[in-house]
């Protein structure tokens, strides 16, 4: 009888352990549907068609239970869309295949040209989680975003963004909007012409290091524009909104100028969380929103840094007040200028307010014209 049962339980045994095999091999067991993207209905319209647009998108499932050793974490199944809108969803006989057990289904909307390849470039999810990002690969209609979700499966699932909050998608991109400038200067030295807002240090990749100038772009000029034509729109408004809505004219003191409502001056940068200059005037990495200004034929900067910029974020900065003279160069801060303003940090996705800021900055060692939200 000990002889039968160590039989029986070896029998066990074994038919577990071909049960995860062929888990690991032959997905099927259940069909995994769903609908992604942004939610469907919110009090805040968080971002425009084209920034929510959907041109493709791969969806990854991989193993998540470490009981499968050296197979967990590897890719289960992989497909890839090109749904064209800002929401998709596939159910039914479209639905994707699946065995049971625990995953992790990733999704990527808009992936770089080396990515969709999917099963030959991401054969695992920590290959998906430390994926080097280009901020070239993005573009205003064509956003890279992810998500991801770990789920359980015992039958057909369904996963929707509209009743999941950890499901929409998130770009890997900040956006930050430039809404209203009045000139306070001495009325003495005449009119202000605003010429530009664009940004600086920009980070070139999303996992680079700090402390080399080819990990950034460092924009020196409005007017010039930066050697990549995708990455130059993306940091530089004025090279693609139509005339009518860029600046025009001089600012008399007491002028201001304000956006179109119907073209909003946005632009945008990657997560940057590289710390401030030690002290004013030095060279920091901190991504900035450069205000380019000209007074009498000499041209003046208002770098105002956004310590810690985080992606998915929108960064509303208004009722910017300059009262003196800025800078002669866009990478320093000028400790003899002051300026007033307001900012308001919001979730791009949800517009959930997460900072504020309204006061006045003086230029004033690493502070500067820093802002920590």
């Amino acid at each position: 009888m000990k002889r039968k049962a160590i039989v029986y339980a070896a029998v066990i045994l074994l038919a577990s352990a071909c049960e995860k095999e062929a888990a690991q091999q032959s997905p099927g067991g259940a069909s995994l549907s769903f609908h992604i993207g942004e939610p469907e209905t919110k009090a805040y319209v968080a971002s425009s068609s084209a920034e929510s647009m959907m041109k493709s998108l791969d969806v990854y499932v991989f193993f998540n239970d470490s009981g499968l050793g050296s197979a967990n974490g590897q890719l289960e199944t992989y497909r890839h869309y090109t749904p064209g809108t800002s929401t998709f969803e596939i159910s039914g006989k479209d639905a994707i295949k699946v065995s049971y057990g625990a995953k992790t289904v990733a999704f990527v909307a808009n992936a770089p040209s080396d990515m969709p390849a999917g099963i030959k470039s991401i054969s695992d999810f920590n290959n998906w989680e430390t994926h080097s990002w280009s901020f070239s690969d993005n573009a205003i209609d064509k956003f890279v975003m992810t998500s991801k979700k770990n789920i359980t499966i015992s039958g057909d699932i369904r996963l929707d963004s509209t009743k999941d909050s950890t499901l929409m998608l998130k770009r890997l991109v900040s956006r930050v909007e430039f809404k209203g400038f009045r000139n306070d200067l001495p009325a003495s030295l005449g009119k202000l012409t605003l010429e530009g807002a664009y940004l600086y240090n920009v980070n070139k990749t999303i996992d680079n290091s700090a402390g080399a100038d080819d990990n950034f772009w460092r924009k020196k000029d409005a007017g010039t524009a930066l050697s990549d034509a995708a990455v130059e729109k993306l940091v530089n408004p004025g090279a693609y909104l139509p005339s009518a809505a860029r600046f025009a004219g001089s600012l008399a003191k007491g002028s201001s100028w304000s956006e179109k409502k119907e073209n909003k001056y946005y632009m945008y940068g990657f997560p940057n969380p590289v710390p401030e200059a030690s002290d004013a005037g030095s060279k920091d990495w901190v991504t900035k929103l450069v205000i380019q200004t000209k007074v009498n034929g000499i041209r003046y900067y208002y770098p105002i840094g956004i310590k810690g910029m985080e992606s998915n974020k929108t960064y509303v900065i208004n009722n910017v007040t300059v009262s003196r003279l800025g800078s002669t160069s866009p990478d320093k801060y000028v400790s003899t200028a002051s300026l007033s303003l307001s900012i308001s940090v919001l979730d791009w996705t949800t517009g959930n307010v997460t900072g504020n800021f309204n006061g006045t900055l003086e230029g004033n060692g690493s502070d500067g014209w820093t802002i920590s939200l």
